[in-house]
């Protein structure tokens, strides 16, 4: 079977008219390439016409307007791909331990992060749904980072972490900011988790900006 108005899309892959099935298809393809990543209609309708596999394209789309690449199905290769470099799992460590928000208290940070990187990572959580900006209420001209829920969820990660580094590396880091991981995270993990979740979420809502 073949739709009339097929044509307008002109021939797909090895010059066979496209079917029904097709045309839906390129129909959601289409729409999403607008609607979501601004593409032209003439753009995608070349695409098509050259035979391109849209769910391939589309999906490139999704991961490059992301800054993000996947490179396999595996969950910690994922995990790593998405919060695994070297500065982003810093910024979330910031807004949950220390309840930071703005881009100056995230600069003052004693790892030192680049102003380009920061604002790089600020960007890509916003983009992956950990954050969001906020403009001040009485100061238009601040902008604030609240973290969303997945960001919030991100806590136990690095408490796993600290307690590992502090078993592993105590010669390194010494009692600076390994009270808490030797008492409340071994002793009462699930409980200071709960809690440092709960008050950042109080803490948030509580925010005037």
């Amino acid at each position: 079977m073949q739709c009339r108005s097929a044509s307008k899309f002109g021939q797909v892959g090895y010059g066979g008219i496209i079917n029904c099935q097709q045309k839906r298809n390129q129909g959601r393809f289409l729409r999403a390439g607008k609607n979501y990543f601004g593409l032209s209609r003439s753009v995608l309708v070349d695409v098509i016409a050259a035979g391109a596999n849209f769910f391939i394209f589309l999906r490139m789309l999704m991961y490059e307007n992301k800054n993000e690449v996947f490179r396999s199905l595996c969950p910690v290769a994922t995990s790593l791909d998405v919060i695994g470099d070297k500065w982003t799992l810093l910024v979330l460590r910031d807004m949950l331990f220390f309840h930071k928000t703005t881009f100056n208290e995230f600069k003052a940070a004693p790892e030192s992060m680049p102003s380009k990187m920061l604002s790089n990572r600020l960007k890509k959580l916003e983009a992956w749904g950990y954050l969001r900006r906020k403009k001040g209420e009485t100061n238009k001209k601040n902008v604030h980072y609240l973290l969303e829920e997945k960001g919030v969820e991100t806590f136990p990660i690095m408490v796993e972490m600290a307690i590992f580094t502090t078993n592993f590396y105590y010669d390194h880091l010494g009692d600076t900011y390994t009270g808490v991981v030797k008492t409340r995270m071994k002793n009462d993990k699930d409980v200071y988790i709960k809690e440092m979740m709960d008050g950042y979420r109080q803490f948030k809502e509580a925010l005037v900006l």
